[in-house]
């Protein structure tokens, strides 16, 4: 094996067992608490801040956050709520856009608690990233495999420009999914530093002296936040870039088939973008995009 390679593996191990030790350690601490009665994680939090008004815009931002992304219910008792399944359906959906600007909803939210808490923006991005991996990822694949056994007749006819993967969805929702991916978890990522860690009993009575104090959303900016998003936004930019890269490299193949002159070639570029051929290729950079996914989440 290469001296490269295995020196990046066994870095990628180590920091898995870490992470590992530590997750058995908090794990068996929440336990320990649980059998003293110590753990008083929940009251406390419910303490914190001023109780909002009922059916106001705080209380809607604050039921909406909690049943999509709460910090005490396991996926296990999130599934009971129909509330939390109605959302799901709707994060996963990749059409007209609904899914981005779902997710851009919740992005709102969290940044209106100023400054937005540090474990909701982190679990933002990774259930984003898990969302893109099941909805344009899988889903769209799945789909794909379906649209075309459907368009191709027998006899070598076909009517996949009418009814062929991706032709019936437009280029400008198209390209909001496509491009919103990875714009919104960046975005995120960006303000990651600006964030502030409010839950966890360790750490509440500190939380509770110093929530005073805190004026402004970069008032306590640390550039750690986050640990290691790093090193997986930059690969999901990769992915974003070698899906681009797979649209322009087909478009090319087929523009250069129809032309032989550069003039014809440029002409031909600016036509391609209303043929069917074209949304469909963006539809595959989308099913590349969200499969590629599945590492940063």
């Amino acid at each position: 094996m290469w001296i490269s390679v295995r020196d990046r593996l066994a870095r990628l191990i180590d920091l898995f067992w870490d992470d590992l030790t530590l997750y058995i350690e908090s794990v068996v601490f929440d336990a320990q608490e649980q059998i003293l009665n110590r753990a008083a994680d929940h009251r406390a939090l419910a303490e914190l801040g001023p109780q909002p008004m009922c059916c106001g815009p705080r209380w809607l931002r604050a039921k909406l956050l909690y049943s999509y992304l709460p910090f005490d219910i396991s996926i296990f008792g999130q599934i009971k709520s129909p509330f939390f399944l109605l959302l799901t359906v709707i994060s996963i959906t990749p059409m007209f856009g609904i899914r981005v600007a779902f997710f851009t909803l919740i992005l709102l939210l969290i940044i209106a608690g100023r400054p937005p808490d540090e474990y909701q923006m982190v679990t933002f991005i990774l259930t984003f990233k898990g969302a893109q991996f099941l909805s344009s990822g899988v889903f769209m694949a799945c789909l794909a495999a379906v649209k075309y056994y459907m368009c191709v007749k027998p006899g070598g006819t076909h009517t996949c420009d009418t009814e062929g993967p991706g032709v019936s969805q437009d280029l400008v929702t198209s390209s909001v999914d496509f491009f919103g991916s990875c714009l919104l978890v960046w975005i995120a990522f960006l303000l990651l530093p600006c964030s502030r860690s409010f839950g966890g009993v360790r750490d509440i009575a500190e939380e509770k002296e110093s929530k005073s104090e805190v004026s402004g959303c970069c008032h306590d900016y640390d550039p750690g936040r986050g640990g290691r998003l790093a090193g997986l936004l930059g690969y999901d930019l990769c992915c974003f870039l070698v899906s681009c890269g797979l649209i322009y490299y087909l478009t090319m193949l087929d523009v250069a088939s129809r032309g032989e002159l550069q003039n014809a070639l440029d002409q031909d570029l600016l036509v391609d973008l209303q043929r069917w051929q074209f949304r469909s290729r963006v539809f595959f950079g989308r099913i590349l995009y969200g499969l590629l996914s599945l590492f940063p989440s």
